[in-house]
């Protein structure tokens, strides 16, 4: 399974206004950054998304991949990628920017590469994989993403995405898909 859908949430913040210490940058192989901020304020947070700590995640972020120029050959783009040393995320996407996420699976015998100056990253070229499933998330849209598979995410528009990152490091996409099924409402 790559990623699961649940309701979308109407929260009460402004994840502009949580953005606390900044934490990592990765650029993407195309181009385009994604920079997660450390949460600013967690009893903010458990007031309006209190079912948060029933999962027992590893780490909260306030996520951002920059937007600007779009086109053909836009550098804004978080080419294809598997997470380092993440199993899976929650995202609770409040400025989707109708960005589109792509999963993968790498064609016969290509193997991801690392970037220049990073022994962290597994990245391909869009020419080492072949497209098994996308989604296109909206605002207020909450979605579990199994990012140990190939993944990526395509800008399509002008402006940034923003959302709630909410990772676990061991714990596999079908675990957290039954803690979520057994300790929110969101299905």
């Amino acid at each position: 399974m790559y990623f699961n859908k649940y309701k979308s949430l109407n929260l009460d913040i402004d994840l502009r206004e949580m953005k606390g210490t900044f934490r990592k940058r990765y650029p993407g192989p195309e181009g385009g950054f994604l920079t997660y901020y450390w949460v600013k304020d967690y009893i903010k947070l458990n007031q309006v998304f209190p079912e948060l700590w029933k999962l027992a995640p590893d780490f909260i972020f306030v996520a951002e991949i920059d937007g600007g120029y779009i086109g053909p050959d836009s550098k804004n783009d978080m080419g294809p990628h598997i997470d380092y040393q993440t199993e899976t995320v929650l995202n609770w996407y409040q400025k989707a920017n109708e960005c589109v996420t792509y999963f993968y699976e790498p064609k016969p015998d290509k193997k991801p590469f690392k970037a220049e100056q990073d022994d962290t990253s597994n990245l391909y070229t869009l020419n080492d994989v072949d497209v098994v499933n996308s989604f296109t998330a909206k605002d207020n849209d909450l979605y579990l993403l199994n990012v140990s598979k190939i993944h990526s995410v395509k800008v399509t528009q002008p402006g940034p995405r923003l959302f709630l990152n909410v990772s676990w490091s061991t714990k596999t996409f079908e675990e957290i898909s039954e803690l979520i099924r057994l300790n929110t409402q969101w299905n």
